[in-house]
């Protein structure tokens, strides 16, 4: 009998002593994984971008199914970059913007773009005759807008054309439908937006009356 309780005592401290060198591993696993932790650097600060939720075209009106919100690093986060969906919706954008890419105050026309026009400057709305002309356009571009009146023939050319808007910066370049309309197959053309002075929106408007504008795009 002394000797079964002396094997079942020498039994139980061998199973005491095993117990407490796992728990002595555990809490020396546990203290390493805490000190990794804790040198480890802290993730980067973010902050909220809008961005496109799928590819948009220049000109298009801005709803709230083309964009949404997305959380990006601070150093990462494009300048002028919009933080609120809201703020985006009904405007519309100066020219086509990628799936996924932010969404910055001068993509968009609203008070942020006419803002930024320097003294003496307005925003002139300008259709132009030939619409896939727009699809070489984007915002910041610099044109010349012919205007051309009268009729040409092989045989004898009645027509003139005049620079009527010369180093004009376009403002928005709307994209013209992927399928064409009633507007462009009865050749009205696409609508731009430059930035011109007084007069020579006036020269524009006096143009429009009677004659095809078109354009030449500039250098720079």
């Amino acid at each position: 009998m002394t000797g079964a309780l002396s094997s079942l005592l020498h039994d139980l401290q061998r199973a005491v002593r095993w117990h407490r060198r796992l728990l002595a591993a555990g809490l020396a696993a546990a203290a390493v994984a805490l000190t990794i932790q804790a040198a480890a650097p802290a993730p980067p600060p973010t902050v909220p971008v809008v961005v496109a939720s799928r590819d948009l075209p220049g000109g298009a009106a801005v709803t709230s199914r083309d964009i949404t919100g997305r959380r990006v690093s601070a150093a990462s986060r494009p300048a002028h970059a919009l933080s609120v969906p809201a703020t985006a919706v009904g405007r519309v954008l100066t020219s086509p913007v990628r799936s996924g890419e932010a969404l910055t105050d001068v993509r968009l026309v609203g008070p942020s773009l006419f803002g930024m026009l320097p003294a003496g400057l307005v925003a002139a709305p300008v259709r132009v005759a030939d619409a896939a002309a727009t699809r070489l356009l984007r915002a910041g571009d610099l044109v010349d807008v012919v205007a051309a009146a009268g009729s040409a023939t092989a045989i004898n050319s009645r027509a003139t054309a005049a620079v009527v808007a010369p180093a004009s910066r376009v403002l928005v370049a709307a994209e013209p439908a992927a399928e064409p309309t009633a507007a462009t197959v009865a050749g009205e053309g696409a609508l731009i937006v430059l930035a011109v002075d007084q007069p020579t929106a006036l020269a524009l408007a006096r143009s429009a009356l009677d004659a095809r504008l078109s354009l030449l795009l500039r250098p720079g």
